[in-house]
């Protein structure tokens, strides 16, 4: 039976929606985070980040990365690599077609949709 949580449905109680940016600067590297639940956001290699949820989750259901770039000639692609609700870690990673870029003077943005309860 489906569950309304603040008009989010879903197998279950307990949904959160963890949504946020972080802005690039011109290598790629995030300089800040907008929005809560992610702690840390980083550039671990080119065209590969890592954010850092502020808590552990009993599971992590849904996460949908895009990327905001300011150019018409570069075709970025954000990709979920792994997630894991116990390391608290949500690994994304962006592309031109088949080579690792990053996100140059733009912002990664994520929704991340997770359980906070065991109770399903």
């Amino acid at each position: 039976m489906a569950v309304s949580t603040n008009n989010l449905y879903a197998l279950g109680p307990g949904l959160v929606v963890i949504a946020g940016h972080a802005p690039t600067n011109s290598d790629g590297e995030p300089t800040s985070i907008v929005g809560r639940g992610v702690v840390s956001a980083v550039e671990t290699a080119a065209g590969h980040y890592t954010l850092t949820l502020d808590r552990e989750y009993p599971a992590i259901l849904a996460v949908i990365p895009s990327v905001e770039i300011d150019s018409l000639t570069t075709d970025l692609v954000a990709s979920v690599k792994e997630y894991s609700a116990s390391a608290k870690t949500v690994e994304i990673n962006t592309r031109t077609g088949a080579v690792a870029t990053s996100i140059a003077s733009g912002a990664l943005h994520w929704i991340v949709v997770a359980r906070n309860t065991s109770v399903v």
